[in-house]
């Protein structure tokens, strides 16, 4: 097992990281992280993560969750219900293939299942 770690600040007035493995950690004026010290994002007007570095994308529906994201080329949709609950998703197994599935609602534990 190898275990990897990583040095940071952390400025504790604000409560927030201000560097990571020596280099500068930003944030925007909503208080979004911008730069992570390698990766920058970018935030729509609702606050939500919309572009991370120059290649992943994040789509939402009208009701603010997540429907789309693209992320090193590979996208994934998701589809929700009336409750908002995620009903419908694709997804890459782990031979590369896309798998299609529906979660459903287990009534005795309230957990989802990938079907």
């Amino acid at each position: 097992m190898t275990l990897l770690l990583k040095s940071c600040v952390i400025d504790t007035a604000k409560n927030r990281m201000t560097q990571r493995n020596g280099a500068t950690v930003t944030y925007d004026f909503n208080g979004n992280q911008n730069n992570d010290g390698g990766a920058l994002r970018w935030y729509d007007g609702e606050n939500r993560l919309s572009k991370a570095d120059s290649s992943n994308y994040y789509c939402y529906d009208a009701g603010g969750s997540r429907a789309r994201r693209v992320v090193n080329g590979q996208e994934t949709w998701q589809v929700y219900g009336f409750e908002g609950r995620r009903v419908h998703g694709d997804k890459l197994s782990g031979g590369g293939k896309l798998d299609e599935g529906i979660w459903l609602p287990q009534a005795t534990s309230g957990c989802s299942v990938w079907r």
